[in-house]
């Protein structure tokens, strides 16, 4: 269900592709997440989900998630921390606003 999950590890990924992923890309709970030069797309909720570590993404990358979908984030952070150096592009479906519900029209 997840490409990834990270749980109180220091990882780090170098040039490396996390694509079609059931929900997340990657998810990482404590310790820490470094990406250099990722991609991180097409996956069918948040790319990456991190709650308590700190998050590190440097270089170029790409982090595109599921921007068919009504829900979805390219990066969710939750009581962590996020440092983005360089060059990061992000688009998923929390850019787009959501469709109206059942019934209703916008």
């Amino acid at each position: 269900i997840y490409g990834i999950e990270n749980s109180g590890a220091e990882l780090t990924l170098v040039n490396c592709r996390i694509t079609d992923n059931e929900q997340r890309g990657i998810y990482a709970s404590k310790g820490s997440l470094t990406l250099e030069n990722c991609i991180v797309s097409n996956n069918g909720s948040n790319g990456i989900e991190a709650s308590g570590c700190n998050v590190t993404i440097t270089g170029k990358g790409e982090f595109k998630n599921n921007v068919d979908g009504y829900s979805g984030s390219a990066i969710y952070v939750s009581n962590a921390s996020l440092t983005m150096e360089r060059a990061v592009s992000l688009m998923s479906a929390a850019m787009f606003p959501n469709p109206p519900a059942a019934g209703r029209s916008m």
